[in-house]
């Protein structure tokens, strides 16, 4: 593992997330675990929420609705403007932006 170079300010806030693609169950039973057991998640030094990442997806167990959630998480898509015909994963990666 390497650092990056140059100092950073500390991270005071971290997403843990599973159920990016819904169809890999293990993130998404670890995120409901933390989601019922908060305190294992967290550290003195920063605060830690577990989240569902694709809920939908998960239902549906299969990987993705409209398209990779992962691909989703672009400035492109992340900073246009919303529209009602937007894929599924596009609003959510809006929704987790927040």
């Amino acid at each position: 593992m390497s650092s990056l170079p140059g100092s950073r300010e500390p991270l005071l806030r971290v997403a843990v997330t599973g159920g990016t693609h819904g169809n890999e169950m293990c993130g998404v039973y670890l995120a409901r675990y933390w989601l019922q057991n908060p305190g294992e998640l967290q550290r003195p030094s920063f605060s830690a929420m577990p989240v569902l990442a694709n809920p939908a997806a998960t239902a549906a167990c299969c990987r993705y609705l409209d398209r990779d959630l992962n691909r989703s998480c672009t400035l492109t898509f992340l900073g246009s403007t919303a529209t009602p015909d937007d894929p599924y994963e596009v609003k959510r990666a809006r929704e987790l932006n927040q």
